[in-house]
């Protein structure tokens, strides 16, 4: 049980330094370039960004379906009754 514990946590410590050194190149480059450093988002941030892009999204999908709606139209078509 604790080899499978330590080899989780040499695992994810491993990634954590990778992703750091990632992100240090990706700011470096991008203070190189005269931009600003993007912050890094919490959890919070990150889980209200994506429910108002799946909100926005879905009040996109609604309003172009409402669109498609009025454009095929035909008051001319006969009426299926069943």
């Amino acid at each position: 049980m604790e080899l499978i514990t330590g080899a989780i946590l040499g695992l994810c410590f491993f990634m954590l330094s990778f992703w750091a050194y990632r992100r240090g190149i990706k700011d470096g480059i991008a203070l190189n370039n005269g931009k600003a450093i993007q912050p890094i988002q919490t959890p919070i941030q990150a889980v209200k960004k994506h429910t108002e892009a799946k909100r926005a999204d879905k009040k996109q999908q609604e309003e172009s379906q409402g669109i498609q709606n009025i454009m095929n139209y035909d008051p001319f078509a006969k009426e299926v009754t069943k």
